[in-house]
């Protein structure tokens, strides 16, 4: 669950459950404070404590964010489940992201995982919260607690139009097995789901609609080719038909 805030981040590290960790990791991956919120209160205490370094004046940008939070994090909800909560930034207010939880049993460690899915190009900064909502005494004591932000990008393909730019579009294959896929600047469409690569072949199922589009991939993966015949998915404005080959470029 991930909701927009315009709270800044200083104050939210403290009392976090990663303070050693918070900060530049390796492989441009970016550890932000986890905090556990086990009650109401709480939770009131984390978005007062958080409200103390609101970016904007005024108290719609914090009262949105509570009323958010608090309308669906009850007391009734807190009498069987706790929450983890990380606070994250972007550069752009165009930035989406997904998030993802996950135990570790043979390691007993709990990280929250945040991955752009994404990136806006406006030059404004954007606040978020990514939470995890976890059974009550499900997660063991002693376990080490983390909050990981990384691109995830397992690969990229573009489609480039032979006569204008504004019809291409952009496959982008990210970890667990996600997509995305734009169409260019005439869509507004951005497709989102998940991916699967078998006998040579990439299918991307749109989670929102069920519609597919069907690639036949190249021996060195350098090229992915799309298959009109067997795919269901329309092209959005974009010019792509069948066989039109998406490059595989590198994403640094």
């Amino acid at each position: 669950m991930i909701y927009s805030s315009a709270i800044r981040g200083d104050s939210v590290s403290t009392g976090a459950l990663n303070t050693e960790l918070i900060g530049a990791g390796q492989g441009g991956t970016w550890h932000n404070p986890i905090h556990k919120i086990s009650n109401i209160n709480d939770l009131r205490a984390y978005l007062d404590r958080s409200a103390t370094t609101i970016e904007f004046t005024g108290e719609v940008y914090r009262s949105s964010a509570e009323n958010m939070l608090i309308a669906k994090y009850d007391s009734e909800f807190f009498s069987e489940n706790e929450l983890y909560v990380t606070y994250f930034s972007a550069s752009s207010g165009g930035d989406r992201f997904f998030s993802s939880s996950h135990y570790d049993e043979e390691n007993n460690s709990f990280v929250i995982y945040v991955t752009p899915y994404i990136h806006g190009v406006t030059c404004d900064v954007a606040y978020w919260f990514a939470i995890a909502e976890v059974k009550k005494g499900s997660i063991p004591e002693g376990t080490s607690f983390d909050a990981i932000e990384s691109e995830g990008i397992v690969a990229m393909y573009s489609y480039k139009d032979p006569e204008s730019a504004m019809y291409s579009a952009h496959v982008t294959l990210m970890t667990e097995e996600r997509y995305t896929m734009t169409f260019g600047v005439l869509s507004s469409h951005i497709g989102i789901g998940t991916y699967e690569i078998k006998d040579g072949q990439l299918c991307l199922t749109e989670g929102y609609s069920g519609d597919t589009y069907v690639f036949s991939l190249s021996e060195d993966g350098s090229k992915a080719i799309f298959k009109k015949d067997l795919s269901t998915g329309r092209s959005w404005f974009s010019s792509f038909t069948d066989g039109s080959e998406f490059n595989y470029i590198k994403h640094k």
